[in-house]
């Protein structure tokens, strides 16, 4: 059955498409954690056969998998046999753009119990997250290392972007130690540093964040290059002349960003730069999945949030730094130098 797409349906088809929207999430949250995608190879299986090997009902499961057939996700060759469709493609947990770590950190429960709290968000402008599991995201993460791990990977698969967007678009050629402030592992520096020999790098986050970094760097083939420093960046960084601030000031409301800037701002080098990687907010043009995002800030951190270039940039003033250039694309750099 062919269903008309989203933007031709009516306005009363479409908010309830919108409504239901809750139960994909589910549907799919509940395939990738059975493993369904990872047990269909290239020819078509029945639903009991699956469902013998993932241990599950097969008249429940071959239900779940018609109604995402219906939405493309999976393909149904005939009454009660699946096989993969594009999109399904990227449920394997082998794909090379696997979507796994996100639907299970999206799908979660402990996800959804905070999206159920919005309403506290929007009425207080604090966490969401913080009211339905009484503590903070990382707090969360440290005592559910599970969740916690399937977060990193989310973080981790979202890296790719963030270095294509700066390794093409971004002249390293007046940077000589670039400090990447809450580099998690070293997978973004690493790659600036291999796309750059003559650079040198500092890796600078928490004691047991970075405590795997070394090995990472080491097989990127720039251990050498780059030291690893443990400390809180709202006390202080290491010096240098070049400061990354990868998806980090849009956790935190304007006093904790102010902190990060100054203590970037007391460390760089004399005609340094920090260069902030996030999606900007467009105001009047802001795209759906920055919109999504900000929001996602609010439900997870409160006053976290993403920024324009002039919120940016009014930080920026407040900190002893100038904005001096924004490149816009699928990960926006906003460039900062000292005033």
């Amino acid at each position: 059955m062919t269903h008309p797409p989203r933007a031709a349906l009516p306005p009363d088809a479409l908010l309830l498409e919108l409504m239901r929207g809750y139960r994909q999430s589910f549907a799919l949250y509940t395939v990738v954690r059975l493993g369904i995608a990872d047990l269909l190879a290239e020819e078509p299986l029945s639903a009991a056969a699956l469902a013998s090997a993932a241990g599950c009902h097969a008249r429940s499961l071959a239900r779940l998998l018609r109604a995402l057939a219906s939405s493309g996700v999976f393909s149904e060759t005939a009454p009660g046999v699946f096989a993969h469709s594009p999109l399904s493609r990227h449920l394997r947990r082998d794909h090379p753009q696997t979507r796994v770590p996100s639907i299970e950190f999206l799908g979660a429960p402990y996800t959804l119990q905070s999206w159920a709290a919005l309403g506290h968000g929007i009425q207080t402008g604090r966490s969401a997250f913080e009211h339905a599991h009484g503590m903070g995201k990382w707090q969360y993460n440290q005592l559910h290392p599970e969740d916690g791990a399937t977060f990193d990977q989310v973080m981790a698969g979202a890296r790719p972007a963030r270095i294509a967007a700066l390794v093409r678009r971004y002249d390293f050629a007046r940077s000589s130690l670039v400090v990447d402030v809450g580099g998690g592992r070293g997978q973004l520096l690493g790659a600036v540093l291999g796309r750059h020999p003559a650079l040198t790098g500092v890796l600078y986050d928490l004691p047991a964040v970075v405590s795997d970094a070394p090995a990472l760097l080491a097989a990127a083939g720039v251990a050498a290059r780059c030291k690893v420093e443990a400390g809180s960046f709202f006390e202080r960084v290491p010096q240098g002349d070049t400061y990354l601030l990868s998806d980090i000031l849009h956790d935190w409301p304007d006093e904790q960003c102010l902190a990060i800037l100054r203590a970037c701002r007391a460390a760089v080098s004399p005609g340094g730069r920090v260069l902030v990687v996030e999606h900007l907010l467009v105001p009047g043009a802001t795209s759906p999945q920055v919109a999504w995002l900000d929001l996602q800030m609010l439900v997870e951190f409160g006053e976290g949030r993403q920024r324009s270039s002039d919120e940016l940039s009014e930080l920026f003033e407040a900190t002893g730094f100038r904005l001096a250039e924004t490149i816009r694309g699928d990960v926006d750099i906003v460039v900062a130098e000292p005033c």
